[in-house]
Parts: C-alpha cells; structure tokens; sequence
C-alpha cells in the first residue's frame, strides 16, 4: 500500500432538481454509460470501465464498489491503484438543483490530469444529457 499525497474535492452543479435522474446518472451502469466512460460492466460488486475501442486503443479499469447508499453516493476502489473514488450527490437547498462532488485520492503529480479528467466527464455528462 502506497500513501496517497492528497485528497482533491471537486463540485459540479447539474441543472437538475430530479434526485432519480442524478442517481442513475451515479448509481447505475446504464446512467455510468452515459458519461464517465465508452462502456462500464458489472459483475457482482465489480465495475469494469473501458475507454476507447474495446478491439483497439483503449484503457481498463476495474474497482470494487465499496459504498453505495442510493440517493446518496457511491464509493469505488480502484484495483490498479490503492486509492478510492467518491462520488455523491448533494442538493442546493436554495435553489433546488442537485451538484455532483466528487472526492478523489491522488499522487501529487497526477492532481491536474485528474481534475482534467473529470472536467471532461462533466462536460460530456452536460452534452449528452443536458443536465
């Protein structure tokens, strides 16, 4: 086991107030599918996410789905790195609308391409569902 650096939180606002819509998004293959990556699989408790062409380039990760609470959030660890991902819907009580937080454990030099990574989650997540 390697000590991770840090732990980085992220928020993102959706443009949503339907708490069934942002936990598929989190809590359900077919919601994961949608933005976080090309194809994601489970089986039992373990998640598979692939990036790019399954037959070509492409990136596997598997993580074991630690927490889940539904309505609330899901907690991943990662079997290629010790380290967990968090990620939990919380509602704005002013304006109604729900917000993605995601909390990541990270080396130091791996902060910025992480935080890019899911800048671009979220920004495919906002394309493709409009929330």
């Amino acid at each position: 086991n390697k000590l991770m650096a840090k732990t980085i939180n992220l928020a993102y606002e959706l443009k949503t107030r339907s708490k069934t819509t942002v936990w598929t998004l989190i809590g359900t293959v077919i919601g994961l599918n949608k933005w976080i990556a090309d194809s994601v699989s489970i089986e039992g408790n373990e998640l598979t996410f692939i990036w790019g062409d399954p037959l070509r380039d492409h990136e596997t990760r598997v993580a074991t789905v630690v927490e889940q609470i539904p309505n609330e959030r899901i907690r991943l660890r990662w079997y290629d790195e010790d380290c967990e991902t968090t990620i939990e819907m919380a509602k704005n009580e002013i304006a109604e609308n729900y917000h993605l937080l995601i909390t990541e454990e990270v080396d130091e030099e791996e902060t910025d391409s992480i935080i890019n990574f899911w800048n671009s989650k979220i920004k495919r997540l906002h394309l493709i569902t409009g929330i």
